[in-house]
C-alpha cells in the first residue's frame, strides 16, 4: 500500500462538523453550483474563503459548469464567514454595478 496525497485540501475535523452554509447567499452561486461545491467539501463560508481560484475553477468544470465567474466568492465568503451582512451586499451591490457597466460588444451591430 502506498501513502498518496490528496491533491485538493482536504476538510479539518473542525470544519467538518460545523453545519453547512446556504452558499446560495453568495452572489453567484445557485443549487447546481452548490451541490458541486458540497461535493468537493466546500460547505461553509470559512472554507470557501481559503478555497483558491484555480481550486474553484477546477470543481465547476469538473462538475460540467462552465458559466459561473468565482473570482469574487472567496471574498464574499469571508465576509458572510464574519456576520458581516451589511458589507457582503455592499460588495455585491459594487460587483452587479460593474457588470451593468460593461458593454455588450455586440451592441449596435446590425
Amino acid at each position: 500500500k502506498t501513502d498518496v496525497a490528496p491533491t485538493h485540501p482536504t476538510e479539518s475535523h473542525d470544519e467538518a462538523l460545523k453545519p453547512a452554509d446556504d452558499l446560495k447567499i453568495i452572489d453567484g452561486i445557485g443549487p447546481k453550483v452548490e451541490a458541486a461545491l458540497n461535493a468537493a467539501g466546500i460547505h461553509t463560508f470559512q472554507k470557501l474563503s481559503t478555497t483558491s481560484y484555480h481550486h474553484l475553477k477546477e470543481v465547476l468544470l469538473s462538475a460540467g459548469l462552465r458559466l459561473p465567474d468565482p473570482t469574487s466568492w472567496p471574498s464574499q465568503a469571508a465576509l458572510a464567514a464574519q456576520k458581516d451582512m451589511k458589507g457582503l451586499k455592499a460588495l455585491q451591490n459594487e460587483l452587479l454595478a460593474t457588470r451593468r457597466g460593461r458593454r455588450n460588444p455586440y451592441y449596435g451591430i446590425t
